[in-house]
């Protein structure tokens, strides 16, 4: 009965053994054991386990042959090999505990380069998304859930300083803990857990809501655990902000991991400030771009009231000139005429002489040389000397008013036509009434008889006058005319 039960034992530890080896080796297998000291206790065990199933089957086999269950030959043949593999599966089962005892140095040794490489990767994975982008709300949608995933935490949250009102503004949460603020708020710079990790430059651990102690002191204390951790973020030696991180379970800081939030916190400082100078610069530009626009459209609001305005004054010019024209018209019974320098050019007939007036002899000499030639053309004397005295007054107006001018002799149609030209400052539309019609008057000291005298001897004189001068065209026919009744209504014309 004894034997029977032995056999019994023996199987179950042989199930029990090969199955701890089977799962040992399938999950190894998978992948399952990534860390290096794993996979090297996983092997370990995994040898013991095939070493002591291999053991416990001997035994079962030969409980199995004392009971009578095995044959002679099959237990002579086991019982031989089993002395040549026996030994040697209880070295590799003595030997696998030595293996790990002897290679816990090793251990050891990866376990921290593992860590040091899990920390690097954080920083680097940190340092990727955090430069990725400029915009304050992307960078922290980036940075905060990566971040709790890599440190395996459930919830952050980011405040801001507000320069003005030198608070603390809520600006992003993720994750979901009990701790984190319900609604937005503001807390004064030197207010509660937030305003000391802002004023010591360090981070502050929180167990059960009430600040626990600096950094320095909590590493030196081998139970530092907490379920939140703030960090300030310092940038360009100033306090920009401060990083809660949440744990809904007390967690084990070691100063290791204060080492490492830091020197995220740090990171992330660097960048969120950049985004917020980034901000700041495209809220100025946006300013900028308005007030351009505004100043555009002001600019261009009082060029158009200019132009209008402008135009108003052009058209009263030439309204005021047109009612001087018609009215200059009327009372000389239609023979002064104020028209356009064009239409004086177009007036004139062919071409006889040209004379220059730069002084008062050569106008003596071209009012002398007109007259001979009005004499030639079939002019009386007395008619030709009317001729020469009109041109004296014209040619003085010229060189008093200018310095200097040029007259032009035409022909045309049975008359003689005198154009006196000069680019003089020319005559003022207010006052071309007076000089035309007023005897004795004159825009300078003179006796200011000149066009009195040159409407009762001329039949017609045309004058274009402006800032580019004065034009004067008189028409004499060669024979005098006789009186016309529709002169005294030159509207009817």
């Amino acid at each position: 009965m004894g034997d029977y039960l032995t056999f019994v034992v023996y199987v179950a530890l042989v199930i029990v053994w090969a199955s701890v080896a089977i799962v040992i080796a399938r999950v190894r297998a998978g992948g399952a054991y990534r860390d290096k000291r794993v996979r090297l206790i996983a092997t370990a065990f995994l040898i013991f386990a095939i070493a002591a199933a291999a053991d416990s089957l001997y035994w079962a086999v030969a409980r199995a042959y004392r009971v009578g269950l095995v044959p002679e030959a099959v237990w002579t043949q086991l019982h031989e090999g089993a002395y040549a593999l026996i030994p040697r599966l209880g070295l590799l089962a003595a030997a696998a505990p030595i293996f790990v005892l002897l290679h816990r140095h090793a251990i050891q040794k990866l376990s921290g380069e593992s860590e040091e490489t899990r920390r690097l990767g954080i920083l680097q994975k940190t340092s990727e998304l955090a430069s990725s982008t400029l915009d304050l709300q992307e960078l922290l949608r980036g940075v905060l859930p990566a971040l709790l995933q890599l440190l395996g935490l459930q919830a952050a949250e980011l405040y801001l300083v507000d320069e003005e009102s030198q608070t603390f503004r809520l600006i992003d949460q993720f994750g979901s803990h009990p701790w984190l603020a319900a609604e937005p708020r503001r807390l004064r710079v030197d207010e509660g857990t937030i305003g000391q990790a802002a004023q010591t430059c360090g981070p502050v651990l929180v167990s059960y809501r009430r600040p626990r102690k600096s950094a320095e002191e909590d590493s030196a204390e081998s139970n530092s655990a907490a379920r939140a951790a703030y960090f300030p973020l310092c940038s360009w030696g100033k306090t920009i902000g401060v990083l809660g991180l949440f744990s809904r379970r007390r967690r084990q800081f070691t100063q290791d991991d204060l080492d490492l939030l830091m020197a995220v916190s740090q990171q992330l400082a660097s960048n969120v400030h950049n985004a917020i100078l980034f901000q700041q610069r495209e809220l100025w530009l946006s300013e900028a771009e308005r007030s351009a626009e505004a100043l555009q459209q002001t600019v261009e609001e009082r060029t158009e009231a200019l132009i209008q305005a402008q135009k108003q004054v052009v058209e009263a010019e030439v309204q005021k000139r047109q009612f001087y024209k018609d009215m200059i018209l009327a009372v000389s019974n239609g023979k002064l005429s104020l028209v356009e320098r064009e239409e004086i050019q177009m007036a004139t007939g062919k071409p006889i002489a040209e004379f220059g007036l730069g002084n008062s002899s050569e106008a003596v000499r071209a009012r002398r040389e007109v007259s001979r030639i009005a004499q030639e053309q079939g002019m009386t004397k007395e008619r030709a000397g009317d001729l020469a005295l009109c041109l004296g007054e014209a040619t003085v107006n010229a060189i008093k008013h200018a310095g200097s001018g040029k007259l032009s002799l035409y022909s045309a149609d049975s008359k003689l036509q005198v154009l006196i030209e000069d680019k003089g400052p020319g005559i003022d539309t207010p006052v071309l009434p007076r000089v035309a019609f007023e005897p004795g008057y004159s825009t300078k000291p003179s006796l200011g008889l000149g066009y009195t005298i040159m409407l009762s001897l001329a039949d017609k004189v045309s004058l274009a006058t402006g800032p580019y001068g004065t034009r004067l065209l008189i028409d004499v026919s060669l024979v005098e005319p006789k009186p016309d009744p529709l002169n005294l209504f030159p509207q009817l014309r």
